[in-house]
């Protein structure tokens, strides 16, 4: 992932929410490095059904990873 990522994409999304993203993208980022190539949210938050006690769903896509 790299600073040109589409952050834009989750506008849409409450700011608490924003902001948990992106905390636990920085996570993964400082754990896995270049081997996280994407985060996919999906599930209520994407479909616009997500209440105030929805979960976050994200898919993590890693190139590879050490045993």
């Amino acid at each position: 992932m790299t600073e040109s990522d589409r952050n834009d994409e989750v506008s849409f999304l409450p700011s608490d929410v924003q902001v948990e993203l992106e905390r636990v993208k920085k996570e993964l980022l400082e754990r896995f490095g270049p081997n996280l190539t994407s985060l996919i949210l999906h599930g209520s938050w994407v479909k616009g059904t997500a209440r105030e006690d929805s979960d976050i769903d994200l898919v993590a896509v890693f190139r590879e990873l050490d045993g």
